[in-house]
């Protein structure tokens, strides 16, 4: 049974012979949010036109709102995956959790959904202390001429994948309102990253001194 940051979450123990639990969650349940903070932040940084070393190591007031759109990004992930993941007695997945009192958003308490957020800016605020510990822009950069980019489309692949995926699981479900929630919750999220995109570098353009070599 947990709570913070997530609000009042049980899950259930069928798993405990076959995968590692550190504490009440299962271990994949961690890898799961660095994960996902990889793929929501690689959908700002393709949008944008910068990379994933950009965003985390370039001065704060040239990329905080890449690192606010990846924290709603991956907040809105879960807005797809919880609403499915809850309903796993109904598919492959199998019931692995609850919420005992419920959840105003198809069953998933609004608390859990800030909790993500909450995550999230963790995630990214130890990963920008990292960089500056491991100055990452100083690191080479492996040339690559292969047509696939994988460092730089990998992580979008994957944020999509994930989406698609639960979408699908939605309307194998018959969940016709999740399904469109779903869509509607993306659709709005992603409209946010194009148009602060627009927004944010008509405001503010890069200096020369901003530039870094991506060669």
């Amino acid at each position: 049974m947990g709570w913070f940051p997530f609000g009042h979450y049980t899950y259930l123990p069928t798993t405990h012979d076959r995968e590692v639990w550190i504490g009440h969650l299962p271990f994949m349940d961690f890898l799961s949010f660095s994960f996902l903070m990889v793929a929501s932040l690689g959908v700002v940084v393709r949008v944008w036109g910068l990379s994933i070393r950009e965003a985390l190591s370039w001065p704060v007031r040239l990329v905080w709102p890449v690192l606010f759109l990846a924290d709603l990004l991956f907040f809105g992930i879960d807005m797809v995956i919880d609403p499915v993941a809850l309903r796993g007695n109904r598919w492959f997945l199998g019931q692995i959790y609850y919420y005992p009192d419920g959840g105003s958003y198809f069953g998933v308490p609004l608390a859990n959904f800030l909790g993500w957020a909450v995550l999230g800016a963790m995630i990214l605020f130890s990963w920008r202390i990292v960089s500056f510990v491991i100055p990452i822009h100083k690191l080479p950069i492996q040339k690559s001429d292969h047509w696939l980019e994988v460092d730089r489309w990998g992580p979008t692949f994957l944020w999509f994948s994930v989406f698609l995926f639960n979408l699908g699981i939605a309307l194998y479900l018959g969940e016709l309102f999740l399904f469109l929630s779903d869509l509607i919750v993306i659709t709005v999220l992603l409209s946010i990253v194009f148009f602060t995109k627009n927004v944010f570098w008509r405001r503010f353009p890069l200096r020369s001194s901003d530039k870094v070599d991506r060669s």
